[in-house]
């Protein structure tokens, strides 16, 4: 853990605590939600970064999604990806 300092959409500056992100719990049902909740504050910290330099949030949000497609691409996790968010989309269990 480590402390930074940003600046905050109300032009103060605030330290704030930067948590290591939390592997998954050993047998989980929802790895998916754990993960999501592993990495949510560093996503909010990244929107509000980003909105306070000038950015709206609907350009960061997407901007987010495009560089996600374009790391899965790189990676070579397209395919996976793309089988997952269908699972998840229609809300089917996985094969995990």
């Amino acid at each position: 853990m480590f402390m930074t300092k940003r600046r905050s959409s109300l032009l103060s500056w605030e330290s704030i605590v930067m948590d290591d992100i939390q592997p998954p719990r050993l047998g989980s049902a929802d790895r998916f939600l754990e993960c999501q909740e592993a990495i949510e504050a560093r996503v909010r910290n990244i929107l509000e970064d980003a909105y306070v330099a000038g950015w709206e949030h609907g350009e960061v949000l997407a901007a987010i999604i495009h560089v996600a497609d374009e790391v899965a691409l790189m990676l070579g996790e397209k395919d996976a990806l793309q089988d997952l968010l269908i699972r998840l989309r229609d809300n089917q269990p996985g094969d995990d």
